[in-house]
């Protein structure tokens, strides 16, 4: 947890010592803390503070009642929030405890707290202390309201939403993710803490079983459409978690997942509308999100890089396998599709140019008939450039295949290949090894992570590990 202190000024008296004993004995129990106070500071905390704990100065907030350096307070002190996306903002003393949680509407995931050291009124000017009284009912109120609608709201406490994950690795991701967190104990726990935990959809589908979460329908249009308003209606007054890349960036409970930076590292595997949209969208998400998720710390890496956003703030959900065990073995599938079980080479994924599908045909096309045939398996992505992939010679292209067929093909197949340039995990080459099957994986980016496999650098690289050598 974040903890987030605000003093007025960091003297060397009662209030201060207090905060400080506070904030030692919050970071012995593994919370994260931050410290942010006014100006001139006393020199004894020089060399008193916690060594872990992060102090953060803000000069534009002073003692007296000063309503431009207020102000200015306030919007340096938005920022500071923005950046430090607290779970719990402490404020202590009158000046603090006004601004700060004036200032904490900007995170309103945050828990505001206000603590009163003293009686402040005592030889107080009637004026000043009129004042005091105002801002703190002001504050106080701006906090109640946000704490108020959350607990009179009958809506759910929890969302998982988005029309993005068409067809993808991001869908597959989503879908075994919600059959996983519909069998946990976890999700009980967080079904009690946060309340219903309903599954958002645009378009009405079979209920897949699941034992605790609840699908609902949300009708209005699809894509941005929906993703911007009715997606953002439906949820906006519990936590929304977005696993596809994208989500309404008004909300201000979201948590977003973002799976790689293909966007920018391979901008021409993008059609032009999707990849100017996107380019816009993602930064904007990526600042506003109370919570950001990726698959690698490979790809926390790049998407920090190209957001221009702190890596740490990303939290790692890799992907998993496991859902292959879940399906049937089929071992009559690679017949049902006119193959030999134990005679082809198998690659599964979308056309896009990322893939590096041609590479891959031209490197098997070269090896001649001393490798076994070679099946394709996916289709095309909207937003994404297709490559023209068809039955040619020993290529068999199967297109998009059932799950339960999925499996069969998987362990039917004498080695499976991954020609990717850029991804930020890989799902593929991880379904492969979770059923046994050898693996020949490009040696790019969240790859490289990868042990126990062949890997090649170039098509020539391929061609001789297709060969066997």
């Amino acid at each position: 947890m974040h903890i987030v202190h605000l003093l007025t000024r960091l003297l060397r008296a009662g209030s201060e010592e207090n905060t400080l004993e506070t904030c030692r004995w919050q970071i012995a129990q593994g919370h994260r803390v931050s410290l942010i106070h006014g100006a001139a500071p006393d020199p004894y905390w020089e060399d008193h503070l916690p060594r872990v704990l992060t102090r953060i100065l803000l000069p534009e907030m002073v003692h007296q009642i000063h309503p431009v350096q207020d102000m200015r307070a306030v919007l340096r002190l938005r920022r500071i929030y923005r950046a430090l996306q607290p779970d719990v903002i402490h404020t202590h003393q009158s000046k603090a405890g006004i601004l700060g949680r004036l200032a904490a509407r900007t995170v309103p995931e945050a828990v505001v707290a206000n603590g009163v050291h003293i009686i402040p009124f005592e030889g107080v000017p009637p004026p000043r202390k009129t004042q005091t009284i105002s801002g703190g009912r002001t504050a106080g109120r701006a906090a109640n309201r946000r704490v108020y609608r959350r607990l009179r709201s009958g809506g759910p406490g929890l969302c998982l939403g988005g029309d993005r994950a068409t067809r993808t690795g991001a869908l597959r991701a989503f879908r075994h993710g919600c059959r996983a967190v519909s069998q946990s104990g976890a999700a009980c726990r967080l079904r009690d803490q946060r309340g219903t935990i309903e599954v958002l959809v645009p378009k009405r589908v079979d209920t897949p079983g699941w034992q605790l979460l609840r699908l609902r329908h949300v009708p209005g249009g699809s894509g941005h459409l929906w993703e911007q308003g009715a997606l953002w209606r439906a949820s906006r007054e519990g936590v929304l978690i977005s696993l596809g890349n994208s989500g309404p960036p008004m909300h201000r409970a979201h948590v977003l997942c973002l799976h790689d930076a293909n966007l920018w590292e391979i901008p021409d595997a993008y059609a032009a509308r999707y990849r100017l949209g996107h380019r816009f969208l993602r930064p904007r998400l990526a600042r506003r999100a109370a919570a950001l998720l990726t698959v690698s710390h490979h790809s926390a890496k790049m998407l920090a890089r190209r957001l221009s956003i702190d890596e740490n703030r990303f939290r790692i959900l890799p992907n998993s396998a496991d859902h292959m065990l879940r399906l049937p073995p089929a071992p009559d599938v690679p017949a049902r599709y006119g193959l030999t079980p134990g005679g082809y080479f198998l690659s599964v994924g979308n056309r896009s140019p990322n893939k590096n599908l041609r590479g891959l045909i031209a490197a098997h096309a070269a090896c001649g008939t001393k490798v076994p045939p070679l099946v394709l398996v996916g289709g095309d992505v909207p937003g994404l450039v297709a490559e023209g992939v068809g039955d040619t010679g020993r290529v068999r292209a199967l297109g998009r295949v059932p799950d339960c067929d999925l499996r069969g093909l998987y362990e039917g197949a004498s080695a499976f290949v991954f020609s990717a340039l850029h991804e930020g995990f890989g799902i593929p080459p991880l379904e492969a090894m979770r059923l046994k099957v050898p693996v020949i994986c490009a040696r790019s980016g969240r790859c490289r992570r990868f042990w126990g496999m062949r890997r090649f650098g170039s098509i020539r690289g391929m061609n001789g590990i297709l060969r066997g050598r």
